[in-house]
């Protein structure tokens, strides 16, 4: 049935589209909230060019550590739950 493998590779590649799609913004949303707690929480007697360094330090640093947990949940959690279905699609019919 090439036509059905066809059909499955073309959803998939849609899939993946919307997962990226969505992977962004919610990467640009948590970078941006944790960007505003740490403006936030730093003292106010601090110069800006400090301010600058600690806030971009510590969006880099959560960046970092983020990116691998929201791939994982974006990606993985779908692709994951996709396989489970056609594997038990496959092996009722």
């Amino acid at each position: 049935m090439p036509g059905r493998d066809m059909a499955f590779v073309k959803i998939l590649v849609v899939l993946l589209a919307a997962q990226s799609v969505v992977y962004l913004c919610v990467l640009m949303y948590l970078r941006a909230a944790r960007r505003e707690r740490l403006e936030q929480g730093y003292p106010d007697v601090a110069t800006p060019k400090e301010r600058s360094v600690f806030v971009d330090a510590g969006v880099d640093a959560y960046q970092r550590w983020l990116a691998p947990r929201l791939a994982a949940c974006v990606y993985g959690l779908p692709l994951a739950i996709l396989a489970v279905i056609v594997l038990v699609g496959a092996n009722t019919g």
